[in-house]
């Protein structure tokens, strides 16, 4: 514990320093201030791909920041409008899906969805846009994280192809406008 203290004071020397030496203490408001609220990552699968990932979000976020986040993360996967993703908890009998588990691995990977993550789907609630995620029971103050633990899963729209193509047919960039 003391040397962790003494790792975190010779960090936070070592930062004001260089903030000195650049002559910038802007940078260093939130280290004065002391840590704010934790972010923790919440693991995530896209059905279908089978791609597992993680994002770093603050308990307090609401759903519809947690599908921005994924698009961020992974803009070659979602080139669409990130509220067209449907998310949902990824629990199987009152426990998070496992990413070491093969099956479950190759059930995400496979198309059309499998009886197992259909029935998953169908069952679990899906998380809705406005609501944060310390308001749903399994993110509450209690959430364990675990790097094998997948917690969201994450569906795209059945079209995706279709939402683009609609999507640039009828938007108008500045330019045609101006064109015309």
């Amino acid at each position: 514990m003391l040397l962790t203290r003494a790792a975190e004071m010779m960090y936070f020397c070592w930062n004001y320093f260089q903030a000195m030496w650049y002559g910038s203490l802007w940078n260093m408001v939130p280290q004065l201030l002391g840590p704010t609220e934790s972010t923790v990552m919440v693991f995530c699968a896209v059905i279908g791909t089978g791609t597992v990932f993680f994002i770093d979000v603050k308990l307090s976020e609401m759903v519809h920041e947690v599908k921005r986040l994924i698009k961020k993360e992974k803009p070659h996967l979602i080139n669409f409008d990130s509220s067209l993703l449907r998310l949902y908890l990824a629990r199987e009998d009152d426990a998070w899906m496992d990413s070491r588990d093969e099956a479950t691995m190759e059930a995400l990977k496979t198309e059309p969805v499998p009886e197992r993550i259909a029935a998953l789907i169908q069952q679990e609630l899906i998380l809705f846009q406005y609501k944060c995620l310390n308001e749903i029971a399994c993110f509450s103050s209690n959430f364990q994280q675990s790097n094998h633990n997948i917690h969201v899963l994450v569906q795209l729209p059945d079209e995706p192809e279709k939402v683009t193509q609609h999507k640039s047919k009828h938007c108008f960039s500045l330019t045609t406008i101006m064109i015309f």
